[in-house]
């Protein structure tokens, strides 16, 4: 299953008044996976980082999208 993180996760198509049709992009995929991880990482409440404990909100931002990385490239495998 071969993946883009960097595609709409639920595109949308709508029209403008000069009825074209647009795709409302919303969150990618790699925005939603990091969400959820994130998500996950606050309600544990122990971010580990290189072997130390790290519940500042930079260090969870950080591993969060790393953790959708690797989703995105498991998925691609």
């Amino acid at each position: 299953m071969k993946t883009n993180g960097n595609e709409p996760c639920n595109p949308v198509l709508t029209q403008s008044s000069s009825l074209q049709n647009e795709t409302s992009l919303g969150l990618t995929k790699r925005e939603m996976f990091a969400m959820a991880a994130m998500q996950g990482m606050y309600n544990n409440g122990v971010m580990t980082i290189n072997g130390s404990i790290d519940r500042s909100p930079d260090g969870i931002a950080i591993m969060a999208v790393q953790a959708a990385d690797e989703l995105i490239n498991a998925l691609n495998k």
